[in-house]
């Protein structure tokens, strides 16, 4: 080979491996900038520019609440990390449990589950339920015999070397881990108060987000919840929201909750017109929180109207 042909293999060679390079710092620079943007959960939504507006939550009585994004972006907060009893927003786990591990689960309201105090369905002892009707139960009505009916069905799918109460209790603090629920202690499937059973507003946010990125339809009826669900036997028993705010508009899903400790508990799920991403509002040891829940999500829609377009 000429000297010529040698030079010019040489530059072509240096060329390409200028390129290469260029492109493997390109890359690592999409990376770290991605890398970035979760860290500090940069919403697609605000880069394109939405302004995020001030709500004001002047009157709310809650001890602990927190508004945040689909995305996680906290659009108000007030104790958000104060360990407190969650009350049935405990159900939310109890559910997400069933969910991911009841497929196709036979839910038997036993004569054990029966005894659960002091919310309980209309439905008989001896009645089987299909993971669905569960779900509804759980949810809508905020009934302890259906929880406990649940954990008894569910927890030897979960550790069948446990009881399976307590192989169910054991998989939803497992389940809060990974979630950053870090904040967070489960030791019923009910929501009754115990020494060890507590969380925090912006935990149980974490949670409806994961919901959300996972099971979009997992709220579907709790905002218009039936009038009826039927059991395995072709029963049909009437049902009633816990709820005072299921007719609100831009309702997308709720939850409520009510002990002694704990006092009042929400869960909502709303969607605003005004912004792309659908919000979550959590509210903890309320003394009024139905007044308080309608307050938040008052004072969320008026602030999102009036901000600048």
């Amino acid at each position: 080979m000429s000297l010529g042909r040698i030079a010019s293999s040489i530059i072509v060679f240096a060329i390409s491996l200028l390129g290469t390079s260029v492109l493997i710092v390109r890359e690592s620079q999409s990376l770290q900038q991605a890398a970035v943007a979760t860290a500090v959960k940069i919403s697609p939504h605000y880069a394109a520019g939405i302004s995020l507006p001030a709500i004001n939550t002047d009157g709310v009585k809650a001890e602990s609440f927190i508004i945040t994004t689909a995305s996680e972006v906290v659009l108000k907060r007030q104790n958000a990390a104060a360990r407190v009893p969650m009350a049935s927003l405990t159900k939310i786990m109890t559910a997400l449990i069933l969910e991911e591990r009841g497929e196709n689960a036979v839910i038997l309201l036993s004569d054990l589950a029966k005894r659960a105090l002091p919310k309980q369905s209309s439905l008989a002892a001896g009645e089987t339920i299909t993971q669905e009707t569960a779900k509804t139960l759980l949810l809508v009505e905020s009934d302890n015999d259906v929880a406990e009916a649940i954990a008894a069905a569910i927890g030897p799918l979960l550790n069948p070397g446990l009881a399976p109460r307590e192989a169910f209790i054991q998989g939803m603090n497992q389940k809060a881990l990974p979630l950053g629920m870090a904040n967070t202690h489960f030791e019923n499937p009910t929501g009754l108060d115990g020494a060890a059973h507590y969380s925090t507003a912006a935990d149980l946010a974490k949670l409806l987000a994961y919901i959300d990125r996972r099971y979009p339809n997992f709220w579907d009826g709790t905002a218009t919840p039936p009038s009826h669900i039927q059991t395995l036997s072709g029963k049909s028993y009437k049902i009633k929201s816990s709820s005072l705010l299921v007719s609100y508009p831009g309702l997308l899903g709720i939850k409520t909750g009510l002990t002694d400790e704990a006092l009042g508990a929400l869960a909502i799920k709303y969607r605003l017109t005004e912004f792309p991403e659908d919000i979550y509002i959590i509210l903890l040891r309320s003394p009024d929180r139905f007044r308080d829940g309608e307050t938040l999500l008052n004072a969320t829609r008026r602030a999102f109207q009036s901000a600048p377009k």
